[in-house]
């Protein structure tokens, strides 16, 4: 029988997580204001998808998935515009096909049609990216984050992947199945079926010139509808080519399925679903994470920049969501500071160099070359370097702990400073995972893969001894090399982010209880011997070999 306790711990967690995804919907819905008629259709439609007692929710793995687009013709990919999880999954899937296969394309929704002649010339390289996005007036037709999306670009171009521009664009040329089939006085459905039309075209060339293609398509999460895009594709296929074409759809991160899961206890470990034979869900992400993505888009001017957004804001609120969480004071934040990788010089300051050792210098200075975040105490500050919300939760949670326990260290090359400094990386990381559990760390499996890539003798040693340890677990005894600095900081880093997964899926499964882990965590002393405690309540908990698992 379950303890009645953590039962309520684990309630806990959902019912925060809950709450946090109810704000940021209500602040979305402030943001996008009232919908037009027509949008909220079309949304409707959409969702209606996703309550079909027909699903089967079934959890399948990335192979199978991978297997099943190989048999499409056509593969949509649903994108939430601002959210770079959304690009990232997308880019994944698109790397492990047409790096083995050369007949893909790759559609793309964010680049409209009449700027094709473009897309050729930037993917030949006889214009450069900058005269490119000129070209397509990226920032005034789509707008959204160009970093999100250039690595698709540069993945197709390096695969000799043809480019397709998808959108429909303000002035109608063509005559073909496209100008054809793009009559529809609902702008929305006009998009599908000009979408459709092109891709319909594509093959109809294909076919004439006796090529086999297949493509990707990117495209708002809207699109991917059983009515709306796949539908007519079906249909215009049909009628021009003479059979449909084979067509599969891959939502990402669906709200609704998200939930479903989370109240059969399923979440963490439902990463692909099979939701109908054509139809999947990549949940690699929770739901309110794209939502703050929008939000952070939208509040966000186009004149501004990264030292303009303010990151201190994000670090308190989520420092007020971990107090809460934890039932502890809020920690104080006067004369605290965020810095980004635009920031850099903050750490050349005589005053900030005088307060750190000369081996704190060479952490903070390798971490920031690696664009590592860095809690740096001594000096009242996060170094955060790309933005990530996952970071900014993590040393949030960094700072709760050292400041509800008065602990002040960076680093000191000894034995016990070691195993507080793993202790200190496994709460920031249980404290990002309680805000986003979909979160990833780099696993056994995934360091035995990083020893054969191209890294710096540093880099490299701080993997192997990474893999030692992680062999010993509760038998680290050599204490000759961590006497590096760089070394020894990196890898109490790399050992307490997997710690802190083991805790927080051992939450889950109901084996701990957040009042045993503030006991363990919020103590000063012995720090060995909190480790082994930690390691010793977690040994049954069984994580993937490798994070590549998952998408």
């Amino acid at each position: 029988m379950h303890s009645p306790t953590i039962n309520f711990h684990k309630n806990k967690i959902l019912k925060l997580q809950k709450r946090i995804y109810l704000s940021l919907k209500e602040e979305v819905d402030q943001i996008l204001g009232e919908l037009p008629r027509e949008i909220k259709t079309y949304q409707r439609e959409f969702e209606k998808d996703f309550k079909s007692q027909k699903l089967s929710l079934i959890k399948i793995s990335k192979r199978k998935l991978l297997a099943r687009i190989l048999q499409s013709d056509v593969c949509l990919i649903s994108d939430f515009h601002t959210f770079s999880q959304a690009q990232r999954t997308a880019l994944r899937i698109m790397r492990e096909i047409v790096t083995s296969h050369k007949n893909w394309c790759i559609g793309l929704e964010l680049i409209s049609s009449q700027y094709q002649k473009d897309l050729n010339l930037y993917q030949t390289g006889k214009i450069s990216e900058n005269t490119f996005l000129k070209h397509i007036q990226y920032q005034k037709e789509w707008g959204f984050p160009w970093t999100n999306y250039a690595p698709l670009f540069h993945l197709a171009i390096e695969n000799k992947c043809p480019l397709i521009a998808l959108n429909e664009p303000k002035t109608v040329l063509n005559s073909s199945a496209t100008f054809r089939s793009a009559k529809s006085k609902d702008a929305l459905l006009q998009r599908d079926r000009w979408a459709a039309g092109i891709i319909t075209d594509l093959f109809d060339y294909a076919i004439r010139k006796k090529i086999k293609i297949k493509i990707f398509v990117l495209c708002g999460e809207l699109h991917l509808g059983e009515k709306h895009l796949p539908y007519q594709i079906k249909k215009i296929s049909k009628a021009f080519l003479g059979s449909a074409l084979k067509t599969i759809s891959i939502h990402q991160n669906i709200d609704h399925l998200y939930w479903k899961m989370s109240r059969r206890k399923k979440e963490q470990s439902a990463d692909i679903l099979k939701l109908t034979p054509n139809t999947f869900c990549i949940l690699s992400s929770p739901p309110w994470a794209k939502l703050q993505s929008l939000i952070d888009w939208a509040e966000r001017l186009p004149e501004l920049d990264e030292n303009d957004v303010d990151w201190l804001y994000y670090f308190k609120n989520q420092g007020q969501i971990l107090s809460y969480f934890f039932d502890l004071q809020m920690p104080n934040y006067e004369n605290f500071s965020i810095k980004s990788i635009d920031n850099i010089p903050f750490i050349e300051s005589p005053q900030k160099k005088s307060t750190l050792t000369p081996n704190e210098y060479k952490i903070i200075n390798f971490g920031i070359k690696n664009n590592h975040y860095l809690y740096i105490s001594k000096i009242n500050l996060a170094y955060i370097g790309t933005q990530s919300q996952n970071k900014i939760t993590d040393l949030a949670g960094i700072h709760l702990l050292k400041r509800i326990s008065h602990q002040n260290k960076i680093f000191e090359p000894t034995y016990e400073d070691f195993f507080r400094r793993i202790l200190e990386s496994a709460f920031g990381f249980l404290c990002s995972l309680i805000i986003n559990p979909k979160r990833k760390c780099d696993l056994y499996q995934d360091y035995v893969l990083s020893t054969q890539t191209k890294q710096s003798k540093l880099e490299l040693q701080i993997v192997k001894q990474t893999l030692k340890c992680l062999k010993l677990y509760d038998q680290i005894n050599d204490f000759r090399w961590m006497q590096n600095p760089i070394v020894s900081f990196y890898v109490s880093r790399n050992l307490g982010q997997i710690l802190g997964k083991k805790i927080y899926n051992a939450m889950l499964m109901e084996k701990i209880s957040v009042e045993l882990i503030k006991t363990i965590f919020f103590k000063k002393t012995n720090h060995k011997k909190r480790y082994l405690i930690l390691i010793k309540l977690t040994e049954n908990i069984i994580l993937p070999k490798t994070k590549r698992e998952q998408l």
